[in-house]
């Protein structure tokens, strides 16, 4: 299948290179495709906080039919500067985690990993998250420009292997390499 989720419909509203930025298969009870934007729609006078809340679409993985959709909301980083959902990976059943990458004034460029567990009701999504860290607090630091998240196998301990890569932004911002950074994070 091939289905224009572009800038009409459920991506009404969501900015040209912002829009939909991530997907995983989930394999909940019903096994499915979820894709989020990287911003919400661009604010307006009417609805100044829009880019606050991701859009969020669920859809059949054999058909490519909407099942449900949902806002989901980005979680606010320290300090002052853009931020937005760049990769989810889905985990287990309809729990996934999500990356939202941020570039803030004495930071520089950081990344926040979630746990979140979707929920459906009817055609609305809803989701209940749990941050697990900053890549700055769990020891990574200047990661650059986060772009893509893969996540591996468990541990013995209960930690999940969590793997970030970051692109090289052509160098426009200091940064001349791509870095793949390796974590070990507890997901419970």
């Amino acid at each position: 299948f091939q289905n224009d989720f572009g800038f009409s419909g459920v991506g009404a509203g969501l900015q040209r290179n912002k829009g939909w930025e991530s997907i995983t298969v989930l394999s909940g009870e019903r096994p499915s495709l979820l894709a989020i934007s990287e911003l919400g729609p661009a604010p307006t006078p009417e609805n100044p906080k829009s880019f606050w809340k991701s859009r969020a679409i669920l859809l059949d993985p054999t058909t490519g039919e909407l099942i449900a959709s949902g806002d989901y909301r980005i979680s606010r980083p320290p300090g002052l500067g853009p931020t937005g959902i760049v990769e989810i990976a889905a985990i287990e059943g309809d729990r996934f985690l999500a990356l939202q990458r941020s570039l803030t004034v004495g930071r520089g460029y950081d990344g926040t990993i979630e746990l979140v567990e979707m929920s459906i009701d009817g055609d609305t999504l809803s989701f209940k998250k749990m941050r697990l860290g900053s890549l700055q607090d769990l020891g990574a630091h200047d990661v650059g420009n986060v772009e893509a998240m893969a996540v591996g196998g468990t541990n013995h301990d209960g930690t999940q292997h969590v793997f970030v890569l970051s692109d090289d932004n052509r160098g426009r911002d200091g940064q001349h390499s791509t870095r793949i950074v390796a974590l070990d994070v507890q997901r419970e």
